[in-house]
């Protein structure tokens, strides 16, 4: 069931566009398949023993801190994206741009309405005018919802103190009508 999702997602995706190469810009991945060939020098261990160090090319995980978890990536061009240590292609690779994951880094699945959102954001950023704008409008919304709060508190530690409290006249007039004599 997974991958039907995630080849809805990839689908909905070529909507927003392809590369010059016939190539969605944004595609929804598994962390863990993705691979890539960078130059440098890497250990090589028989089982936990070190054998040697050695200097070269070697297909390493690409995201070697993501561990099991779907992500969205968006295509750079080669202008952007080179590396000299990188050998793969030269035309532009697919960058991280999110990970299904919580604030905790705990797993999510990957949800075609999450991506649509990722991808709407980033082609539509907010403006910094925006962003104060909304972020003052927090801000305050928060502040009166803090006011609301202490004085709904305020309110409950009265009407407790009046029921308490004998001679209050909030007790008093609550007691209702009595004949006169």
């Amino acid at each position: 069931m997974q991958n039907n999702v995630v080849d809805l997602i990839n689908k909905e995706l070529r909507n927003f566009g392809l590369n010059e190469y016939g190539e969605s810009i944004f595609r929804c991945v598994f962390s863990d398949d993705q691979v890539e060939k960078r130059k440098g020098e890497f250990n090589e261990f028989y089982g936990s023993l070190f054998v040697r160090r050695v200097k070269g090319v070697k297909e390493v995980r690409k995201y070697p801190w993501i561990k099991r978890k779907w992500i969205i990536e968006r295509w750079a061009s080669g202008k952007l994206a080179y590396h000299p240590d990188l050998e793969t292609d030269k035309n532009g690779v697919y960058i991280c741009v999110y990970v299904y994951q919580d604030v905790n880094g705990n797993y999510l699945p990957p949800l075609l309405k999450v991506a649509l959102i990722v991808v709407n954001q980033l082609l539509n950023p907010r403006s910094k005018s925006e962003a104060l704008a909304q972020d003052e409008e927090q801000l305050k919304k928060e502040e009166e919802l803090e006011v609301q709060k202490i004085e709904e508190e305020l309110k409950i530690q009265a009407d407790e103190a009046a029921t308490k409290d004998p001679k209050s006249y909030r007790e008093s007039a609550s007691i209702g009508y009595t004949k006169e004599k």
